[in-house]
């Protein structure tokens, strides 16, 4: 543990008590101490007596109640582990300590709830607006698209690819709208410095993302990037295919805007397709002009 405020709230028999930094509540003291990386807090009641002491912010976390009848402790890990109580009663464990039943005394540990964390979450997401795609600076783009326009559209084409192939285009889509939310926290990393950068994994930076979110949340991303990754489905499949012709598309795009340097990415992309309805419709990206259906649309030519 470190110097700041550390918030604690206890309840013994009576409403919840909350004591942040060195503030007496209620007659009790709040005091810390250091010792190098280990901190000892000390919070006094006249109900009863309640301690914690830490290692270095690792390591195990123990409770003690005078007026209680057991000590409480708490695994200090990422997660915000389990709560148990060790008292006549048995052992109880829950993921917090209003779950522990009753007691005399109980401490917990303030700690952002899964729906703060959730929100941070989506608030980080939202950085994919921001973030350029990089590798289009070197074509000399001067304003590329970011990474959250480059997912948009892939979402739409690997469920028109997942519709072609008879596979599931819901699920596809959702691959897409994940494929990239690693780059939050990576960035979009040009594939001209990939040799010389050691990254870690999408899926490790997913599970860091997805720390202290709900279970379900956690379980769906997961899975999603993992599945994505795994390259094995045929949604996966269909997701990866995407990415690639979204990338063909633009090039085509910036191309006729009058940059043109994009051939390399529209050879690139057109050599990692696997599926036949991507490179069907990445022969036809490349034989029409991005505003074509614009000017159908002008001459009343929408139908077959």
């Amino acid at each position: 543990m470190t110097s700041g405020a550390f918030s604690t709230s206890v309840a013994c028999e009576g409403p919840d008590l909350l004591a942040r930094g060195s503030d007496a509540v209620d007659g009790g003291a709040l005091s810390r101490e250091q010792f190098g990386s280990e901190a000892a807090l000390q919070f006094s009641l006249s109900a009863g007596q309640c301690g914690r002491s830490g290692y270095g912010g690792l390591g195990w976390v123990e409770r003690s109640c005078v007026a209680g009848r057991g000590t409480v402790r708490r695994s200090d890990v990422p997660d915000g582990g389990d709560w148990i109580r060790r008292g006549g009663a048995g052992v109880r464990s829950s993921r917090s300590a209003a779950g522990l039943g009753v007691a005399d005394c109980w401490g917990r540990v303030s700690m952002a709830s899964e729906t703060e964390r959730l929100a941070g979450f989506l608030y980080e997401i939202g950085l994919l607006k921001r973030y350029k795609r990089t590798g289009w600076f070197v074509a000399g783009v001067q304003d590329p698209e970011s990474i959250a326009d480059h997912s948009f559209r892939t979402a739409i084409i690997a469920s028109v690819l997942a519709a072609m192939e008879g596979a599931d285009p819901e699920r596809a889509a959702l691959l897409s709208l994940f494929h990239d939310s690693q780059e939050t926290r990576l960035t979009d990393l040009p594939y001209l410095a990939r040799p010389y950068v050691e990254k870690a994994s999408n899926e490790e930076v997913t599970e860091h993302q997805t720390r202290g979110l709900p279970d379900v949340v956690t379980a769906m991303i997961t899975g999603v990037v993992a599945e994505y990754e795994g390259k094995a489905s045929a949604e996966a499949m269909c997701a990866r295919d995407a990415d690639k012709l979204e990338c063909l598309i633009q090039a085509v795009e910036y191309r006729e805007h009058g940059n043109r340097n994009t051939r390399p990415w529209i050879d690139s992309s057109l050599a990692q397709l696997q599926t036949a309805s991507a490179k069907r419709l990445a022969a036809e990206v490349q034989k029409s002009g991005s505003l074509d259906w614009f000017t159908r649309v002008l001459n009343g030519d929408e139908g077959p």
